[in-house]
């Protein structure tokens, strides 16, 4: 995709590569878009869906037809065809529950899912607002008694204000119906809404921190909520998004083409150059855009650009900075390094759930962009880690294996990706034949690509070692795997030493009596220590994001 000078024009490119792709995949059969790239784990989702693929192509339709209004004949049948079928999914028993909300996918036959009225709600209000023009009276009729159902189904899907993506979805969902249905009602109460998550996120931080799939379903919606929301919460939302901006453009890493740092939650196209980022980076910083999928119109619909002076620390040399932030509500600290190709980033605090990414090494890798430290069980630790410059150090508190988990043990994952990435892989300057290896706290791991090596050493910190700790090739997968398994309540160490001139090195680790330290005195790590309330959300050189939404710049 060529790259444009203004936001109007990159727009119009995400548009039009939703409707490139969606062309492919929609069934004249069904009416429906078939959405490809589904987890490989969530089965329920495969298919044909309506509130996400089916609705972003229906938007990218409008948007054809409005700028090429002689040569889109087909496009204007297909767009009824889409809102029509989509409608046909809305759950209308008045005694259910999630009366009012839509089905996720073809073949669910009750709501699954009540984010789906989050999802649907501001795109079909969208083309009911700015294209009811190329809607048949029929399809007008059926999409405007579907939104005014719409309120209803929103009205029973309340979550809290800390599940951030779908809190402010259902907040942009308001306002965009407000407008289109001229319903005064539920303004007030997308108002009511922004104004507890603005003062309790205010107070102690974003709940999502630097997920590249998150982030953007929080940035994007608020972006959107500009066209429609009055001008005091324009301001508020304004501030916003300056700290949330300042927060994704420090953790910009070029070089790779995605977020750096540790991460809420993350899924393989994140790591793998499919990733929603990758959208806003196209849009806000002119940067190439490679993601395949059908979920542009979702940035797209947003004509919010960053201020220059935020948009500029996307693309700058970073190397040599680091960048810190926090929640301290959930007691979580996070810390990310960068050097002149990677970055380093680790994260302390308890375990924020399955898709959290507590350790990830960004680099600009052939095919994966990521080496990263994920939880394989329900069981999962706290870490709490220490960062300096390319190194760092991270202690994983394993708790007990649970009978009734799968599986039942404290299980850790750091994903190498394949082997084709490196150019050697050595175990104590020895390579690596590519069997099974277990791994001690004497031996350290090196693993070279043509621009940089990292090392890692892994060692039990327990007078009675438990756990198992290997070195093999998931096949599966085709991952190079570092393995953590502890079938009992343990710690282990990982320290991490990453050089881009040569060989790299991780001193011994030995445990203390709080935590863990390095050797040679670099490093160390305690456990117990919170997060002070007055810590920085964010800390980057010349940029202070503290509570309340209040900056400092220097």
């Amino acid at each position: 995709m060529s790259i444009v000078d203004t936001i109007a024009d990159r727009n119009r490119l995400l548009f039009e590569r939703c409707k490139t792709l969606g062309d492919e995949v929609y069934s004249d059969h069904l009416g429906l878009v078939l959405r490809p790239n589904v987890e490989a784990s969530l089965k329920d989702r495969w298919g044909y869906d309506v509130v996400q693929s089916s609705v972003w192509y229906a938007v990218s339709l409008a948007r054809w037809c409005r700028d090429h209004p002689e040569n889109s004949e087909r496009e204007r049948d297909r767009l009824n065809r889409l809102v029509s079928t989509m409608a046909s999914y809305q759950d209308r028993d008045s005694s259910s529950e999630t009366y009012g909300n839509l089905y996720w996918r073809v073949g669910w036959t009750d709501v699954k899912d009540r984010n789906g009225i989050s999802f649907w709600s501001p795109e079909a209000g969208l083309i009911y607002l700015e294209h009811r023009d190329l809607l048949t009276d029929q399809t007008n009729a059926e999409l405007e008694a579907t939104l005014q159902l719409c309120i209803e189904g929103l009205d029973r899907h309340r979550p809290r204000w800390q599940y951030t993506n779908i809190f402010l979805l259902n907040i942009l969902s308001r306002l965009t119906l407000a407008r289109a249905l001229d319903r005064s009602d539920v303004l007030e109460k997308a108002e009511n809404d922004w104004d507890l998550w603005f003062v309790e996120t205010g107070k102690g931080g974003l709940t999502e921190y630097n997920s590249p799939t998150y982030i953007v379903t929080a940035l994007a919606p608020l972006g959107r909520m500009l066209l429609f929301c009055r001008e005091a919460m324009r301001a508020q939302v304004e501030q916003t998004l300056e700290c949330l901006y300042a927060d994704f453009f420090w953790h910009y890493h070029q070089p790779s083409g995605g977020l750096a740092g540790a991460m809420s939650r993350a899924y393989p196209g994140d790591w793998l150059h499919n990733s929603m980022t990758n959208h806003i980076a196209f849009q806000q910083l002119g940067e190439p855009h490679e993601a395949i999928n059908l979920t542009t119109p979702f940035t797209a619909a947003s004509e919010y650009l960053a201020p220059e002076r935020l948009r500029a620390v996307g693309t700058i040399d970073k190397a040599g900075t680091t960048v810190s932030a926090a929640i301290p509500d959930l007691n979580i600290e996070r810390q990310a390094y960068f050097g002149n190709t990677f970055a380093l980033g680790v994260k302390s605090g308890p375990a924020y759930g399955k898709q959290e990414l507590p350790l990830t090494i960004a680099y600009p890798g052939k095919r994966q962009h990521l080496v990263y430290l994920h939880e394989a069980s329900e069981v999962r630790p706290a870490t709490h880690a220490a960062l300096d410059g390319p190194n760092a150090l991270i202690l994983l508190d394993l708790p007990d294996s649970e009978s009734g988990a799968a599986p039942p043990h404290a299980w850790m994952k750091v994903r190498l990706g394949r082997r084709s990435e490196f150019d050697a892989i050595s175990i104590d300057q020895t390579p690596w034949d590519g069997d099974y290896r277990a791994l001690s706290s004497e031996q350290v791991v090196c693993f070279t690509t043509e621009s940089l090596t990292i090392a890692f050493r892994v060692a039990e910190m327990s007078p009675e070692p438990s756990a198992t700790l290997f070195l093999w090739n998931d096949y599966q997968t085709d991952q190079l795997t570092i393995e953590v398994i502890a079938p009992r309540a343990t710690r282990v160490a990982i320290g991490i030493g990453i050089s881009e001139t040569g060989a790299a090195r991780v001193s011994p680790i030995e445990p203390t009596r709080t935590g863990c330290r390095l050797t040679d005195g670099t490093l160390s790590v305690t456990t117990g220590d919170s997060v002070a309330d007055e810590t920085p959300l964010l800390d980057a050189p010349g940029f202070v994001w503290r509570q309340n939404w209040n900056i400092e710049t220097k």
